[in-house]
């Protein structure tokens, strides 16, 4: 096992909890939308509008589901399809987070010491690897209005200063 799978496996751990909270404000959000979009559609419908033929706005359907992907991703799916829908999403998500932090740290070699330390918005990891230190930053990022709410990850690979 090389340094950044070493890395990747002490993240996995300190993501775990992480990745299990935001799976499940993932997928409430979602069905938020979708309530808030049947509120809308419900709000459109025949009898609020004097017996009229109803037409869709589009624009406020995509702005309430999040955009026109999330729109599309809601229609034609009931509860369980939308949750199955989010948990491969995010699954998918976690994937190239950890790629992502592989391909940054590459195949820096060495002993790995460090540690993380937990902070008010997410967590931050400090690791020698070699003459090398690899910062890990994470943050709270979105969740504002209509943004799904979701871990930022920022991974740094610095040459260490010798003193």
């Amino acid at each position: 096992m090389n340094a950044a799978q070493k890395i990747i496996a002490a993240l996995e751990v300190a993501f775990a909890s992480y990745d299990a909270e935001a799976v499940e404000k993932d997928i409430d959000w979602a069905m938020g939308r979708v309530a808030a979009i049947k509120a809308l559609q419900d709000s459109w419908s025949r009898e609020n509008n004097g017996g009229k033929r109803v037409q869709w706005n589009y624009a406020q359907l995509f702005a309430v589901a999040g955009g026109k992907t999330w729109y599309n991703v809601f229609q034609g799916r009931n509860g369980a399809m939308i949750e199955e829908f989010m948990r491969k999403n995010a699954a998918a998500r976690i994937e190239r987070r950890n790629a992502s932090i592989a391909k940054k740290i590459g195949e820096v070699e060495g002993e790995v010491t460090g540690e993380i330390v937990y902070t008010r918005d997410g967590f931050d990891g400090i690791y020698k690897v070699g003459g090398k230190a690899v910062y890990i930053n994470t943050i709270r990022a979105g969740g504002y209005n209509i943004q799904c709410a979701h871990y930022r990850v920022l991974v740094k690979v610095r040459d260490l200063i010798a003193k």
